[in-house]
């Protein structure tokens, strides 16, 4: 009787907890610039994206996602399941960066390591890359990558950009130029004991052959965890933040004038979907798949100044910014449009094919989510902003339990950080507007809100209207989350970032004794 009753209690718990502690592998791609509309499934006007498309109908889709609005911070982000003003990471570092992500801050592949996890990144790190802050110091055991966006360093391979990007020089060169963009393979935990830029592999990098790189990499470590391999049996977590589609746009030759739009970013956005298939091909070969959570999203939306380069924002316009003085409502904005991404979560029998849930999520979801599953408990010293998501995952629950608002800090300059958006159901509230550079146009100029401007966004995604008379008790409650917030932000413990430069010497180096500090001239 005693066994039925247990068994019965067990049937009645929801899978989403029955499956924590189960100890999946885990994969997460994360796209670089890649706007909400860049995905077929989500936007039938993008044609490039079959694998992606085909992944997206064997689990669910989030099409309610978000991120940050910029690179370094959406990182950060991810990675530590915190917000900015809690790590203290609010603007991207700079190639000449001394630092990067404070090491009072533990990362996801931190947590997974003490699961006795096997963990490897693979792609654009922006972490930081002087030991203590690179990859291979964070909870990583291997990294293959570039260490910040394909823009911070010059190349010499074809590429577009606006405005055209600068070749790297050669020897002899009489003037004295910041180092190129290099490729890391490192291939043990801290940089393998030796320095750091001895793991540079090309510098320049080339950006027609990079996605390959990321390709082969990962399908090497699956391939490591398949029946009989070294690592057979032990879970993973592979974490692969593409470098595409960020400019300058590069891909192998074999995409070129393939894509539906006969364009460079279609072209590049093609590298970037085949690429995915190779890695998701890559697990299946491992006869993995049945025990590895996938998940795919993007950092921000597109960088709208860089025009036809720049990808789609699907229905978020972000339309009321025209009446605001104008600008981008993309990359680096707290529109929809910069910080709604892309979210897609497969599980084969785990996870419902063709689902798609509304729920309001983040990329800060997958640490506490992830900790789960791994049954790993997270520190009680510091405050998580993401939530477990496993009941929206694996019992299509409608909304993520914990979640009273979501915040979208600033990516505005010296506000960078602050808390200037924020949502609750169906509302989103401005407390201050402003517009990034766009295509061919200036940014809009920044403005506070007192009351907020309300939005609903299941009536008007576009941002066309705010409401014209918003309920008092709607205002109370956005000034009231917004306070609750930042007194438990500035009360509980927080890390700082030093973002202090050490010029062209504090970049990576492969040869100093090249110009560019390429490894051969």
């Amino acid at each position: 009787v005693m066994k039925a009753v247990l068994m019965c209690a067990l049937a009645a718990l929801a899978l989403g907890h029955r499956l924590h502690g189960t100890r999946p592998n885990f994969i997460v791609f994360f796209c670089d610039d890649w706007g909400y509309g860049d995905l077929g499934a989500n936007w039938p006007e993008t044609r490039e994206t079959p694998n992606m498309d085909t992944l997206a109908s064997r689990g669910m889709r989030l099409t309610d996602m978000h991120s940050m609005s910029v690179c370094t911070p959406a990182r950060a982000a991810l990675l530590t399941g915190r917000l900015g003003l809690r790590t203290g990471v609010v603007v991207n570092f700079s190639p000449a960066s001394l630092h990067g992500l404070p090491d009072s801050e533990h990362t996801l592949a931190h947590y997974l390591k003490e699961a006795n996890y096997s963990t490897g990144a693979i792609g654009k790190w922006h972490l930081g890359h002087h030991p203590h802050y690179h990859p291979t110091y964070r909870g990583f055991d291997s990294y293959v990558g570039v260490p910040y966006s394909v823009d911070m360093g010059c190349v010499n391979c074809q590429n577009v950009n606006l405005p055209p990007e600068v070749p790297c020089p050669f020897d002899p060169h009489p003037q004295i130029s910041d180092p190129a963009l290099p490729l890391y393979n490192s291939t043990g935990p801290d940089c393998g004991g030796h320095a750091c830029n001895s793991d540079i592999i090309e510098q320049p990098a080339d950006l027609t052959t990079l996605a390959s790189h990321y390709a082969t990499a990962a399908q090497q470590f699956i391939g490591k965890h398949a029946s009989g391999q070294p690592l057979a049996g032990t879970p993973f977590f592979l974490y692969v933040p593409f470098s595409h589609v960020h400019v300058p746009l590069s891909h192998d030759p074999q995409f070129t004038h393939k894509s539906a739009r006969n364009t460079t970013f279609g072209d590049t956005l093609l590298e970037l979907d085949h690429t995915l298939g190779l890695i998701v091909a890559a697990v299946e070969a491992a006869g993995l798949a049945a025990s590895t959570l996938v998940v795919l999203t993007g950092d921000n939306g597109p960088w709208n100044v860089k025009c036809d380069l720049a990808g789609s924002q699907g229905p978020f316009k972000g339309l009321y910014q025209a009446h605001l003085g104008g600008g981008g409502t993309g990359k680096f904005t707290t529109w929809e449009g910069g910080h709604r991404v892309v979210g897609v979560a497969t599980w084969p029998g785990k996870i419902a094919a063709g689902a798609v849930s509304a729920a309001t999520v983040s990329t800060m979801d997958l640490v506490p989510t992830f900790a789960a599953l791994a049954g790993t408990p997270l520190p009680t010293d510091r405050v998580f902003d993401g939530v477990d998501i496993s009941t929206v995952l694996f019992d299509g629950a409608p909304a993520a339990p914990g979640r009273d608002a979501l915040f979208h800090p600033s990516c505005d300059g010296d506000y960078s950080g602050q808390l200037d958006a924020a949502r609750i159901g169906k509302h989103k509230a401005f407390f201050v507007t402003y517009g990034a550079p766009a295509c061919n146009a200036s940014a809009g100029k920044r403005i506070v809100h007192n009351p907020p401007l309300i939005f609903d966004l299941e009536a008007d995604p576009a941002e066309s209207t705010p409401l014209a008379d918003p309920p008092a008790a709607l205002i109370n409650q956005f000034k009231s989350a917004l306070q609750a917030k930042l007194h438990n932000i500035s009360t509980t413990f927080r890390s700082a970032a030093n973002y202090s430069t050490g010029g062209s010497a504090a970049w990576p180096c492969c040869n100093a004794s090249h110009v560019g500090c390429r490894c051969e001239d």
